[in-house]
């Protein structure tokens, strides 16, 4: 019986790395704005619940920006130039991204099967495919940054890397971030 109890706490425990319940796509729109001029931006997004506790770090150009969450996303904005996307389990898979000014790229890590855990492989896809795929998941990120005066964002220091905050982002978090009816 006590196996059982503990058992079902560690698979409780597990779940709840997944993102659920944090704002969506939509919700937090209207907050972000578009990147600073001359910043393009890059959602980093996972669709699969496979593989729930496999959770790598996700590094653009070698510097961490957050984790493959199960029905999560985030973004980073870079300056224009070339990326690379990768994550690390047994092996480690990446993607060269070609960011211009103004643009959106879009990446989805996929989850494989390994020799000794998953594979979690990053992998460039269309805005057309992303839309679809965004509705529904989960914002994991840092808290989006808030709109200065000119209706602009506010600019992100380069150093600091977005991550997997301690709890999902909800509704009352983003308050403040909304412009006023």
């Amino acid at each position: 019986m006590i196996a059982r109890i503990a058992c079902g706490l560690g698979l409780i425990a597990l779940l709840a790395g997944c993102a659920t319940g944090g704002a969506t796509r939509d919700e937090i729109r209207t907050a972000l704005g578009p990147p600073a001029a001359g910043h393009g931006r890059i959602y980093l997004y996972r669709t699969s619940p496979r593989g729930f506790a496999i959770q790598p770090e996700i590094r653009v150009n070698d510097v961490p920006v957050g984790r493959s969450v199960p029905n999560g996303f985030f973004f980073v904005d870079r300056p224009a130039g070339v990326y690379i996307v990768a994550t690390t389990t047994e092996v480690t898979r990446a993607v060269r991204i070609e960011l211009a000014a103004g643009e959106t790229r879009y990446v989805r890590t996929d989850i494989s099967f390994g020799i000794l855990a998953g594979r979690v492989t990053p992998v460039l896809v269309s805005r057309e495919e992303a839309e679809v795929q965004l509705v529904g998941l989960s914002y994991t990120g840092d808290p989006v940054p808030p709109r200065t005066a000119g209706d602009r964002p506010a600019a992100a220091p380069e150093a600091a890397a977005p991550s997997a905050p301690d709890k999902p982002v909800d509704l009352d978090d983003l308050k403040g971030l909304l412009p006023p009816k």
